[in-house]
């Protein structure tokens, strides 16, 4: 006991770390809470968006070809009833935002109309047709069959049905994929906090600004209330006003004024088509990186699970140390050098001078031996824990941009390190097979190295030591760097762009930091 009191006077008066009263079983349920906290925060798949194959997104497809291929899967996951008076289409309609139904009148059709339609379209599948009253028209369509294709433009064809007017065809695979687009791009768009740096909303603004020089150009009809719209956002104004006007066309007006019920029947918006295949990109880099997280917390349990016993005197540091200005939970190795903790301490509050941040209290940091699991440090997002092996520090300014880019809400996926993300992307694909051979038997391929995660920590690096010319023990020298830290003037040119003029600008104030 005289030795651990003595170690603790001199941990007091050389750190700063005092025994002052200290509930030290409070301060390790800080842990238990974060990680409980983290768990309750689980990333789940979207539905609609992943009906669509990485290989076709990245053919860019049109909205025809596209709706097509989105709706004949979704008519085949779901079980259509239409007999008699009643018809349940709830199992495709559900992936479907309602307030795009609300133009549309779904029914049983009448005999004469199925007639009609299997006449026409030479089938003999009549218990499966749908009738949909929209436009002041009557519209049918075959919910097990595709329309014959050489029957349809874009949806629909018109046919005499009796004296009085006409009954018009459309295709149910095409029609519910088209509305099935829209709404997941509407939902994503309605859901944006910071849409001025959202790569998908930069995308319909631009393809809506082109949209409207050209309607104006070539003098289309543009219905009063878009025409008004488009003044105010593209500043665009003397439209030629009529009562026509593809609004598909133009995505953001349409989330804006949630004017849905005049998208007709008329499948167009090719920026919706744009934006769907996008989303799916983004979301297979997302499904990448949460699978990569995953693992993660699956193969290095060990290092972020609180440990048990911990002396009295540890847990005193743990509490008393500076980087609880950073973080809600401290963590130290019992046999942990205090010493060089300290310069740990010293070293991240160096670094904090740059980059301000203020305290992240629903996150924690664990000093511990890693070498076992090879790895110099780690971070887990899914538990907001960040692991620091004291011998290896180099690492930690890597680790804590990833903290930092999952905190601010993905910043490598936002449009503003697009720039940056495309220039390392092409040059590390240039050497891709030099690359392979490389990462041969490794656990490491081009896909981990082409994360967005992966390049936003490695960029940032690089605009520490070769733009600021840092020099901290928790950054690794530029001399040690591998073919992951490309050296090239257009790459260094994006991130002096990047981190100077938005990072360290919107996400690094100085009247933040340490609160």
């Amino acid at each position: 006991m005289l030795m651990e009191d003595a170690l603790n006077e001199l941990s007091s008066f050389a750190f700063g770390y005092t025994n002052s009263e200290c509930d030290y079983s409070g301060y390790l349920k800080r842990a238990e809470r974060l990680v409980s906290l983290a768990k309750e925060k689980k990333w789940q798949e979207k539905k609609t968006v992943m009906y669509l194959p990485e290989s076709k997104a990245f053919k860019g497809l049109d909205m025809v070809s596209l709706a097509y291929l989105i709706g004949r899967r979704m008519l085949a996951g779901c079980d259509i009833n239409i007999e008699g008076e009643k018809f349940d289409i709830s199992g495709i309609t559900k992936h479907i935002r309602p307030e795009l139904l609300a133009g549309y009148k779904f029914r049983v059709p009448t005999e004469s109309e199925r007639d009609l339609y299997c006449r026409e379209n030479k089938t003999a599948i009549r218990e499966k047709i749908l009738a949909v009253n929209a436009d002041n028209r009557t519209w049918l369509m075959n919910t097990a069959e595709r329309t014959r294709k050489s029957q349809i433009y874009r949806g629909w064809r018109w046919k005499v049905a009796h004296e009085k007017g006409y009954t018009y065809f459309h295709d149910a695979s095409l029609f519910f994929g088209w509305l099935a687009i829209i709404s997941e791009v509407s939902a994503y768009i309605s859901s944006l906090e910071d849409a001025e740096d959202d790569i998908i909303y930069l995308l319909l603004k631009k393809s809506e600004l082109k949209m409207a020089e050209d309607y104006k150009r070539r003098g289309y009809e543009v219905p009063e209330k878009l025409a008004g719209w488009i003044a105010e956002q593209y500043g665009i104004e003397q439209m030629y006003i009529g009562k026509c006007g593809l609004i598909a066309r133009f995505p953001l007006y349409l989330v804006d004024s949630n004017d849905w019920g005049s998208l007709g029947m008329y499948v167009n918006g090719e920026a919706f088509a744009e934006a769907f295949c996008r989303l799916r990109l983004i979301e297979g880099q997302k499904k990448l990186q949460d699978t990569q997280a995953r693992k993660l917390a699956s193969d290095y349990a060990e290092v972020y699970v609180t440990k048990k016993n911990i002396p009295a005197k540890t847990v005193n540091a743990m509490s008393a140390s500076a980087l609880n200005r950073y973080f809600g939970y401290v963590e130290f190795d019992e046999d942990v050098d205090l010493a060089r903790v300290h310069e740990f301490e010293e070293d991240f509050a160096a670094l904090q001078t740059i980059l301000h941040q203020p305290c992240l209290k629903d996150y924690e940091i664990r000093l511990r031996k890693l070498g076992r699991h090879r790895a110099a440090g780690l971070y887990f997002p899914t538990l907001r824990c960040l692991c620091v092996d004291l011998r290896m520090l180099w690492s930690t300014a890597h680790e804590y941009f990833h903290l930092l880019d999952y905190h601010y809400g993905n910043l490598s996926q936002k449009a503003s390190f697009e720039p940056v993300y495309n220039r390392y992307s092409e040059l590390l694909k240039r050497d891709r097979e030099q690359i392979s051979m490389i990462c041969k038997g490794s656990k490491y391929n081009m896909d981990y190295y082409l994360m967005p995660t992966e390049v936003f920590a490695r960029c940032a690096e690089m605009y520490l030591v070769r733009i600021l010319k840092v020099e901290n023990a928790l950054v690794e020298p530029d001399s040690k760097k591998s073919f992951a830290y490309p050296d090239d003037e257009e790459l260094m040119e994006n991130i002096k762009r990047y981190f100077g003029d938005v990072f360290i600008a919107k996400y690094c104030k100085e009247e933040n930091y340490g609160i």
